[in-house]
């Protein structure tokens, strides 16, 4: 909710908050009509057994690639290092971005969970990429 906040505290009226399932948004979001996607702190699934509750996934990327406009920027943020890994070597071989940037770091907390996670001194890894 603090995204929230800070939008109405900016009073911006070009930025919509849904709260749904992230592929199901992306299904009813216009080609090329988006700017940037933020994707938070998925829950991490890394065992065999739980792959299909994977946010993360190949068609994933792929709407949102689609949603993106050109030059579009799509950031990934986990805390979870092999979750990270596993991930960008995924959007890496997509070949539907290209990543920009790699980092991690203690950030202050910019969302709630980081400044629950960097209290225990772990830090967020993140990937910053452009839409081929």
């Amino acid at each position: 909710m603090d995204a929230v906040n800070r939008a109405r505290r900016a009073t911006l009226d070009n930025v919509r908050f849904v709260k749904t399932d992230f592929r199901l948004a992306l299904q009813v979001v216009p080609d090329e009509s988006v700017r940037e996607v933020y994707f938070l702190f998925p829950p991490p699934v890394l065992t065999h057994k739980r792959l299909s509750s994977d946010l993360m996934t190949e068609a994933t990327l792929r709407q949102i690639h689609h949603v993106l406009a050109a030059d579009g920027l799509f950031h990934f943020v986990t805390d979870q290092p092999e979750y990270f890994e596993l991930k960008r070597v995924l959007i890496e071989e997509s070949g539907l971005f290209t990543i920009l940037s790699a980092s991690q770091a203690i950030e202050g907390g910019l969302t709630w969970y980081q400044q629950f996670w960097e209290r225990f001194e772990i830090e967020s890894r993140r990937l910053e990429c452009r839409k081929a």
